[in-house]
């Protein structure tokens, strides 16, 4: 563990110089670095303004600061190829599997006029009825890490996050060929052929770092993903774990003789998923993974080389069965994990142990989604241009996996004596750090910083002289605290 007083704030700035390669112009990056420190400690709603304000430039233009988003040559994917690089690493040069989560998230936008914005289902509406927000959607992926291997929790970083518009549904005065052309456009660039190309695209990605010898590319998914779409075109190298109905019709391949004519290829019908929980005939089998803050014991069933006609064609599966596995965080507290869960595979090498903890580590995207939205604003920039819109979220789910990376490196997986204390009342702490707690620390640093004499008067040269670097390599600009204070409520 780093014992540096700004280890964290250290760890930060030496990321955010790794995003030198990017911009094709040092003032492009410079503009880029000073964006998104401003982004970290500006309080309140995160928009452009008032990240101009955080950095104390107020009464400048501020018109550079909107075109770094709009015009500025610089690609989202290879910003965050920084952070994917730092997972490879973390993931173990060795290592031969590459474990990642998938999912699509909406953001919402009131503006009629703002580019890519469709009606979508408000995912915090009631079950009895739903209803519709306006906003736009994203897919993302993050990298499952396991520092502690088996015996700590998981740690998701963002390593893609990627536009995906959906396809609007044709108008009720739609002629027939218009509604053929529609409904072939929502198949062939839906939300789950966006992200088999995204997958793709992520595994040559890794298959291009030369120090790496990652040979598969696992992602687990919820159950849009786990459709023909997918798996019949899953890209070589690239396995797929996720969610499926419980009412899926299985079958086994065909095992007996040929006769003439066409050759066949599916054998006896297989239980449901369902059935197969309820088959008493077939004995739970006993797994141990870490969920809720510690190792349990969860049961499970599995089927091997199964077939999917529908779903997969004449790609071998693996069904898992896990039974309901209920526990309280506290005596007080409500019933968890109530509900069995059904996963489909194409990893059939793959011990079932392994897969049900990747299965259960998935959620830790949903956790990246709530940080982001809640604590780093995704989505509250307020763009218009059709490069921005793309490119504004992205910037902030990048900013955030420099975000964890930058704690891991500076203090380790652990939430360590080296954090901000918590409050009284937080009784029980946590075993690893949250973001609330990086954010935290992270301000605490920099004042740590400022009450040195490496304040914001002496601008990027205080503030790399503190980590015994020079100013020009680091680049670092001042940030105004009391700016940021100030203006956290206009």
């Amino acid at each position: 563990m780093n014992t540096h007083p700004c280890a964290l704030l250290e760890a930060t700035a030496q990321l955010l110089l790794s995003w030198r390669p990017v911009f094709k112009q040092q003032r492009t990056w410079t503009r880029a670095v000073a964006l998104a420190w401003a982004w970290l400690f500006t309080f309140g709603r995160r928009t452009i303004t008032r990240a101009i304000c955080t950095k104390g430039h107020q009464h400048q233009d501020w018109s550079a600061d909107y075109r770094l988003l709009s015009r500025s040559q610089w690609s989202e994917a290879a910003l965050l190829d920084v952070s994917l690089r730092e997972c490879l690493r973390i993931n173990g040069p060795a290592s031969e599997l590459f474990v990642v989560a998938m999912d699509d998230l909406g953001v919402p936008k009131a503006g009629k006029k703002t580019p890519q914005t469709v009606w979508m289902k408000d995912p915090q509406s009631p079950p009895f009825r739903v209803n519709l927000i306006r906003g736009q959607r994203f897919i993302q992926v993050s990298a499952l890490l396991r520092p502690e291997a088996d015996q700590g929790p998981c740690r998701a970083v963002p390593v893609r996050f990627q536009l995906a518009p959906a396809i609007a549904k044709p108008g009720k005065n739609a002629s027939a060929q218009d509604k053929a052309r529609i409904r072939r456009e929502r198949r062939e660039r839906g939300l789950a052929a966006q992200g088999v190309g995204l997958l793709k695209e992520l595994r040559d990605a890794i298959r291009q770092e030369a120090d790496q010898q990652v040979q598969r590319l696992l992602a687990v998914t919820d159950s849009s993903y786990i459709n023909s779409t997918v798996l019949k075109h899953l890209p070589e190298g690239v396995d797929m774990l996720g969610r499926t109905r419980k009412d899926i019709d299985l079958c086994q391949p065909y095992t007996g003789p040929h006769e003439r004519g066409r050759r066949r290829l599916y054998g006896e019908a297989l239980p449901t998923p369902e059935q197969l929980l309820k088959d008493e005939s077939v004995p739970f089998q006993k797994a141990k993974v870490f969920f809720g803050g510690k190792m349990r014991k969860v049961r499970y069933k599995t089927l091997a080389n199964v077939l999917w006609r529908r779903g997969a064609g004449t790609k071998r599966l693996r069904l898992i069965v896990i039974a309901p596995t209920g526990y309280r965080l506290s005596a007080n507290s409500r019933l968890l994990y109530r509900q069995p869960a059904y996963l489909l595979t194409t990893a059939l090498d793959l011990p079932v142990e392994e897969l049900i903890q990747y299965y259960i580590d998935r959620f830790q995207i949903e956790q990246n989604h709530r940080d982001e939205k809640d604590l780093l604003g995704l989505g509250q920039a307020q763009v218009r241009s059709p490069l921005s819109v793309r490119r504004a979220p992205a910037f902030v789910a990048a900013l955030y996996s420099v975000l964890l990376l930058a704690s891991l490196r500076a203090y380790g997986p652990k939430r360590t004596s080296a954090y901000v204390p918590l409050p009284k009342w937080r009784r029980r702490a946590s075993q690893r750090p949250s973001i609330h707690d990086i954010l935290a620390q992270l301000r605490s640093e920099i004042l740590i910083m400022q009450r040195q004499g490496h304040g914001a008067a002496e601008g990027a040269s205080g503030i790399s002289s503190c980590f015994g670097i020079g100013p020009q390599a680091l680049e670092m600009p001042s940030v105004e605290v009391d700016m940021a204070i100030i203006y956290a409520m206009t």
